[in-house]
């Protein structure tokens, strides 16, 4: 079965759209928590380089179904990796007082 420009356009945007819904969930989750302790510095970054290279490919290539689900990406991964930056020193801080038991969750 041979697979048509439309198609192929209509998969891509589904898996964008499926893509975009993960990574809403994810931002949600560190937005409200300010938890982001399952993300490493190695995966954000990695997956940061990678949607900005897919972004520039989408660009170059006008396809809105790649360009338009990256930039939403990005803009979710630099938010947390903001998050994770800023907040780093303050959970170290909260640990020790919680080892100390100064102050108990």
């Amino acid at each position: 079965m041979i697979l048509t420009n439309i198609k192929i356009e209509q998969l891509l945007s589904l898996a964008g759209l499926l893509v975009i819904l993960a990574h809403i969930n994810l931002f949600l989750h560190v937005f409200y928590t300010r938890n982001t302790s399952n993300f490493t510095y190695v995966y954000i970054i990695s997956f940061l380089s990678a949607n900005i290279l897919a972004f520039i490919y989408g660009l170059i290539s006008k396809l809105y179904v790649l360009y338009i689900p990256a930039f939403i990406i990005i803009i979710v991964l630099s938010y947390i990796l903001f998050i994770k930056a800023s907040y780093a020193e303050t959970d170290k801080v909260e640990k020790d007082l919680v080892d100390k038991h100064i102050i108990h969750f």
